[in-house]
């Protein structure tokens, strides 16, 4: 962890940051959500939402992940890890 010179990590964990977070351009009226994509585990095809791509996959590659999961009590790493493993081998 950087220090800034001369003072210990107590005093800088105990200043008033907020200003660094406030910035006068903040403007978000021009901002446009972007279509979600979502690519399946196992092909090419892309779908719009989760839900699409869970049902996709269960009906298609009959492979149902919130089972999986559910079933062997994965953790958000050893989801990723598995979600790897497919992509990397399919």
């Amino acid at each position: 962890m950087l220090q800034e010179l001369g003072k210990t990590w107590e005093e800088l964990q105990s200043e008033d940051n907020r200003e660094l977070f406030e910035d006068e351009d903040d403007d978000w009226s021009d901002w446009q959500a972007h279509p979600v994509c979502v690519v399946y585990l196992f092909c090419e095809q892309q779908a719009e939402t989760m839900e699409k791509n869970y049902t996709y996959v269960e009906e298609t590659h009959e492979f149902d992940l919130h089972k999986l999961k559910t079933d062997l009590s994965l953790k958000f790493y050893q989801q990723v890890n598995l979600v790897n493993y497919i992509r990397r081998d399919s």
